[in-house]
């Protein structure tokens, strides 16, 4: 079998994350927030992935969404990986790029309340913990921790941007890896007034909570207080690391030299393979999950023995992803 099979089950909530193999592809150009926007926005057209947090690094996203439909998320993050490699080998022309870390997405289940928090306190925080800013307003590049503060405290709250459709054809060579800001901001400019359609990019901050009350949907005053939740932490976090700034003396990067630097800068990751599938504090529920995993798994390796046999009619488990089928070829008789 191999690595573990994706299993991702529907209405569940999870952190999307996908890594470079080396350098730093994504730097915070307003070419390349103009293109993560713009293939966000079309991947997700068909509401099936409703995304409630995101914030972007020089060379990995960490994106939480509610899943709607398991077999479209597959879809949404290998879409997404395919259309970011096609951009970047537009704007550097290139003919072939070998971008992301091997072992694919990281689908990490969070499966209750607090580990959801946990998380969305972890993305915001993200940035500062890496010191490229002293907090996540400062922080340059694309993250939805302002739609978060302004949403409303309805669970159906949404935040709703018009991206330009940015296709293959408009996506200009550039003149270098490296752009100074009035370049940056021409080819921005560039592919905004080629584009002639739009797609709406949807954050939904608080419908992660739909999972979890399932009976009575969350009064005003019980959202109001599982985000503050959040707020409390990353401002509590922040402050903890900017002491720790001052005794030390270390500054962080900053936005102004984050926004310069080259597509694909030098860069050697520190996080290395690709093994979490749960994360929770709840012992009882993560071994029950992971025992549900591991049943998975084994129901997986019968039906991958079926489909080597050339049995392609075997049943997957829901939630499940079963491989591709073989190319098929016709018989020529050559004279």
């Amino acid at each position: 079998m191999g690595r573990r099979r994706r299993y991702i089950k529907s209405n569940q909530i999870y952190e999307l994350c996908f890594r470079a193999r080396r350098g730093l592809p994504l730097p915070p150009l307003a070419v390349i927030r103009l293109l993560i926007e713009s293939i966000l926005a079309r991947v997700q057209h068909d509401d099936k992935v409703e995304i409630i947090a995101y914030l972007w690094m020089s060379n990995h996203p960490h994106i939480i969404v509610r899943v709607k439909d398991a077999a479209a998320a597959t879809h949404f993050h290998g879409q997404m990986k395919k259309q970011l490699t096609e951009a970047l080998k537009k704007l550097l022309n290139r003919s072939q790029l070998n971008i992301w870390e091997e072992g694919g997405t990281a689908v990490i289940n969070l499966p209750d309340i607090e580990s959801v928090i946990n998380k969305i306190a972890y993305v915001y925080l993200n940035s500062t913990e890496a010191n490229l800013e002293s907090s996540v307003e400062r922080y340059p590049h694309l993250h939805t921790w302002h739609e978060f503060l302004s949403s409303p405290d309805v669970i159906d709250a949404e935040i709703a941007k018009d991206c330009p459709w940015i296709r293959q054809p408009m996506i200009p060579k550039l003149p270098s890896r490296s752009l100074t800001r009035r370049q940056d901001e021409f080819f921005t400019q560039k592919m905004k007034k080629a584009a002639k359609r739009s797609h709406k990019l949807v954050i939904r901050p608080n419908v992660w909570m739909k999972t979890f009350f399932i009976d009575t949907l969350p009064t005003p005053e019980e959202i109001q207080e599982l985000n503050q939740k959040v707020i409390d932490r990353v401002r509590a976090r922040e402050a903890e690391l900017g002491a720790e700034r001052q005794r030390t003396g270390k500054r962080p990067r900053g936005a102004a030299r984050l926004m310069i630097e080259p597509i694909f800068k030098e860069h050697t990751p520190k996080k290395k393979g690709i093994k979490i599938f749960v994360q929770t504090n709840d012992k009882d529920l993560r071994i029950d999950l992971i025992q549900e995993r591991n049943d998975i798994e084994a129901q997986c390796a019968k039906c991958y023995q079926s489909f080597k046999m050339g049995d392609y009619s075997v049943e997957w488990p829901p939630g499940t992803f079963r491989p591709p089928l073989p190319p098929s070829a016709n018989a020529i008789e050559w004279i």
